[in-house]
């Protein structure tokens, strides 16, 4: 877990890095700023330093965010900070009906970004 700081010595911003795979991939998650710190390029800053450090041990940085997302406007900053649009996953939900069958309850997509490496 990493967190950017303010001149004050709070935690304006964290990302976390959960899940790794040998020195071929790590992946980001978790990135969070409170909403009275948004907007002051905690986030861009704290990524783009996170991204950094990791490709110096790992082949490619990934992470998946919300493209239900009005505007794209994360999907706008994370290509700022050099991922691509790689795919596309779908989530389904299912709950247990009354007789034991399934039925799906809902959905939700996500983009999949990569950073670093080769094609």
């Amino acid at each position: 877990l990493f967190f950017w700081r303010s001149s004050a010595g709070e935690p304006v911003c964290m990302v976390a890095t959960p899940r790794k795979v040998g020195q071929a991939l790590v992946s980001i998650s978790l990135v969070f700023t409170p909403k009275e710190a948004r907007g002051q390029g905690f986030a861009t800053s704290l990524v783009s330093s996170v991204c950094d450090f990791c490709l110096k041990t790992y082949a490619r940085v990934t992470l998946f965010a919300d493209v239900g997302d009005p505007g794209k406007s994360l999907v706008r900053f994370y290509e700022s900070l050099g991922f691509d649009h790689r795919g596309q996953v779908t989530q389904l939900l299912f709950e247990e009906a009354e007789r034991g069958d399934s039925r799906r309850t809902g959905s939700t997509d996500t983009a999949a970004g990569c950073k670093g490496g080769d094609e």
